[in-house]
């Protein structure tokens, strides 16, 4: 994964981790600035985008199961650590 490719994940997950933290939000108000819906549905909808970011992350980063060609996957590694430094 290049450099470039981090930093937008990380900044994905950070807006998404405000997101669902909302502390702009104010629960018992039915409607939000007269135009979104309800608070908890924007909740909702931020808690299903940070479960799909976490899937993707789990999925599209070789985070998960068992590795099929173990010597590809490790000298990628060493690749992209190489890379870094």
């Amino acid at each position: 994964m290049t450099a470039g490719k981090k930093v937008l994940l990380v900044i994905v997950f950070l807006l998404l981790v405000y997101g669902i933290s909302a502390p702009f939000q104010k629960v018992s108000e039915p409607i939000y600035w007269g135009v979104f819906p309800a608070p908890i549905f924007y909740l909702l909808i931020v808690h299903v985008l940070f479960v799909g970011f976490i899937g993707f992350l789990a999925f599209g980063t070789k985070l998960h199961g068992r590795v099929e060609d173990e010597e590809a996957f490790l000298a990628e590694i060493r690749r992209e650590k190489g890379g870094e430094k």
